[in-house]
């Protein structure tokens, strides 16, 4: 009979410590700071994404692995696993960026289900873009052993679309980065399995998604190359899991390779879903149905994220 796992992403939202970093632009989140970020301030906030995590092990199960971006260091990341017994389960890893504010994408993995044979942190060389020295978060590339099949994980946060969509260019120099380390996976093996996970700062049905990706959403006749998102259906079934000026986005995806279809492979998708339950969502009328946020503008609300996560469900034999 098959068991089921879950392999979440979380956009957690300027998780900082309220330390002052020299080398970064984090100084509104610090004690001092325009946002006064005080230490119960950032210890309530991962209390709140440690109980996000536990709702979910309690729908779905203890997830796999659970991407995260917007947090700051790996000092924010070991107290997060600090909380509620996290750490008995997972192991994390993280690479620093040369993002201007210090944001960085982040991976946590089931170290009693997933062997770790490798990392890196793949540098996205946006340069071209701009006269002065400008920088966005690396892309984490993570592969390992579950159930004697490699499996190939990424995690991606692409530069955001500010006014005007100012960062079109930076975001299709970042989809041809990750789209050259995927064309190497295919080269080594025939069928990889690979998952992509992440903050798109795109909506699924976007071109440039699937013309720089090779992203199909119909598992029919797809290519061995190609990759899957399953959050096409979603967003057309207005799934959204942040919302901007009143307009409901789908801005975390997850892409699948053709391996992940397979139902003889050790892990093979079910279907994915945002989780927008009462749990993390605003309760107020006039914002219900919406992530409860931490801050909306400089005003602290003491909530979880400007954006809900998102699960994939998965069958294994």
């Amino acid at each position: 009979m098959n068991d089921q796992h879950t392999i979440v992403f979380y956009n957690v939202e300027n998780l900082f410590d309220p330390f002052d970093d020299p080398n970064t632009n984090d100084d509104e989140f610090t004690q001092d700071g325009t946002r006064n970020w005080t230490i119960n301030k950032y210890q309530k906030k991962l209390y709140k994404i440690a109980s996000v995590f536990q709702h979910i092990e309690s729908k779905f199960g203890k997830p796999l692995f659970m991407g995260l971006c917007e947090v700051e260091n790996s000092y924010v990341l070991k107290g997060l696993i600090d909380k509620n017994n996290l750490a008995e389960t997972y192991n994390f890893i993280h690479y620093d960026s040369k993002d201007e504010r210090g944001i960085d994408v982040a991976l946590l993995y089931n170290k009693h289900e997933f062997l770790l044979t490798h990392s890196e942190s793949i540098f996205v060389d946006i340069s071209e873009c701009d006269q002065k020295d400008d920088f966005t978060r690396d892309i984490l590339y993570v592969n390992g052993m579950y159930q004697n099949e490699l499996q190939h994980i990424f995690v991606v946060h692409f530069p955001s679309k500010r006014e005007n969509d100012i960062n079109r260019d930076k975001r299709i120099i970042a989809m041809r980065t990750l789209r050259t380390k995927i064309n190497e996976l295919f080269e080594q093996e025939e069928f990889p399995s690979i998952v992509v996970m992440g903050d798109f700062n795109e909506n699924p049905d976007d071109k440039t998604i699937s013309e720089e990706l090779q992203v199909v959403d119909k598992a029919e006749n797809m290519l061995s190359n190609q990759l899957f998102s399953p959050n096409i259906e979603l967003f057309a079934a207005k799934q959204f899991s942040l919302f901007h000026n009143q307009k409901g986005l789908l801005f975390d995806q997850f892409l699948l390779s053709k391996k992940l279809l397979n139902s003889k492979s050790a892990l093979h998708f079910e279907k994915s879903i945002v989780l927008n339950d009462e749990k993390v969502s605003e309760w107020e009328r006039n914002f219900k149905g919406k992530p409860f946020r931490t801050y909306v503008g400089k005003k602290y609300l003491g909530g979880y994220s400007d954006h809900f996560p998102i699960v994939l469900q998965l069958s294994r034999d």
